[in-house]
């Protein structure tokens, strides 16, 4: 199992499906200015613990944590290509139904 990577995340304020997820060891004032500008800390959206296995809804998590270790930050920008986009939110969609029938079996 991984070490867990304390997270913050933010959301572009024009640019749909666009995020930037930021360790919080790193630090805004480490962050490049051109990201700082382009994320304002008022568009926060979540903070949570990555981890390599963690299941993202339209990113690999294996990809965020590493850049998380490496980098201090991911961005995550949307598919170019729509049907992508939508592949992956279906994929979430079912990943989460079938999570949440597990859970309902075991009560």
């Amino acid at each position: 199992m991984s070490v867990a990577i304390p997270t913050s995340t933010y959301r572009h304020f024009k640019k749909e499906a666009t995020y930037l997820y930021l360790s919080q060891k790193l630090g805004w004032e480490k962050l490049p200015e051109a990201l700082q500008q382009q994320f304002p800390q008022s568009h926060h959206v979540i903070d949570f613990d990555m981890t390599a296995d963690r299941k993202l809804a339209r990113a690999d998590g294996q990809k965020v944590y590493e850049s998380l270790c490496n980098d201090g930050y991911y961005l995550q920008l949307p598919p170019s290509d729509p049907n992508a986009l939508q592949a992956m939110e279906d994929r979430w969609v079912s990943e989460q139904q079938a999570r949440l029938s597990k859970t309902s079996a075991n009560i």
